[in-house]
């Protein structure tokens, strides 16, 4: 679907719009020079009202809806998107329909069970600029060295690895349970740090690994950094958070095990309003000593140290 397709005040609103991200400061897509990787807790995104009114009744999400986050989506070339439901026509329609051939999609099955709530994992990619590197799964918890069973995921975190300017990168996209008092978020919170801790940075050693640059990103119901044993629960085992900010007020915080990408800006929101978060990272080396963060025994992550953090609002 192009602009002049669209309704006059569904234009008044990209405008609108168009300013904001202007302010958010997201980084222009630069061909050969960088890739910008978002995230966005897309909320209940599953049945779609087929036109640009509003709907008195349910489904609420409408063409008007789409076209608003189409226009987000494509300042990213993938994002990952948490809380894609069982129905998946409004990600088909805004794929097909908004974002154009270009624009790929890979997702997970549902989750089943109450805690599930019927929700997908889901990628959204721009393949002229990113394409998948053939790496995809969703993480299954191994059993514990006394062969118990681990309890599993609320809702199964997704890998996937992309390719960009001839550098492979892997994206684990995460929804950690919300529960209803911060301490029930604890258990999965550390569940999934040292399985990527331990699993994947096992394999991240080894030579061609898949693996090797790893980005842990999606809605971890972390309010805040410092001082939060949520936070400190994850950074506990080694990961780095990027960005840089000593405080940041997101629900959905990037962290990265080992990468050499360089320059990242991350955005930032107030807690569990479900905005998309970005980071951008250029595809040249800079020298290891200004910005290397021990993650591993014999491994390091460079990461920035003049990233600032930013409202980001749709």
């Amino acid at each position: 679907m192009i602009y002049p397709q669209y309704r006059a005040f569904v234009v008044e609103d990209i405008v609108r719009l168009r300013r904001r991200l202007a302010r958010a400061g997201i980084p222009p897509r630069c061909t050969d020079d960088n890739f910008i990787v978002g995230t966005w807790n897309i909320r209940d995104f599953g049945d779609l009202f087929d036109d640009w009114t509003e709907n008195p009744d349910s489904p609420k999400r409408n063409l008007r809806g789409l076209a608003i986050i189409a226009e987000i989506v494509r300042h990213f070339d993938v994002v990952a998107l948490q809380e894609v439901k069982r129905q998946t026509t409004a990600l088909r329609v805004l794929q097909e329909r908004f974002l154009g051939p270009h624009w790929d999609l890979m997702l997970t099955d549902v989750t089943a069970g109450d805690k599930g709530r019927q929700e997908r994992q889901a990628y959204l990619f721009d393949r002229r600029r990113i394409s998948p590197s053939g790496l995809a799964g969703e993480i299954v918890l191994p059993p514990t060295a006394d062969g118990d069973p681990q309890e599993q995921f609320d809702r199964t975190p997704y890998l996937v690895g992309f390719q960009a300017n001839g550098e492979h990168f892997a994206l684990l996209s995460a929804h950690i349970r919300y529960g209803d008092e911060p301490a029930e978020r604890l258990p999965e919170l550390r569940r999934l740090a040292h399985f990527v801790a331990r699993e994947i940075r096992d394999r991240a050693r080894e030579d061609a690994a898949e693996e090797a640059n790893l980005i842990v990103l999606g809605d971890f119901n972390i309010d805040r950094r410092q001082g939060n044993p949520l936070f400190d629960a994850f950074v506990a085992t080694g990961h780095v958070p990027i960005g840089g900010i000593s405080v940041i007020e997101d629900t959905a915080p990037f962290f990265q095990t080992r990468g050499r990408r360089v320059d990242s800006r991350s955005s930032r929101c107030p807690p569990h309003l479900h905005r998309p978060l970005h980071a951008a990272w250029c595809c040249s080396p800079i020298p290891t000593a200004r910005c290397s963060m021990s993650v591993a025994p014999g491994r390091s992550s460079r990461v920035p140290t003049n990233s600032r953090a930013r409202h980001f609002t749709h």
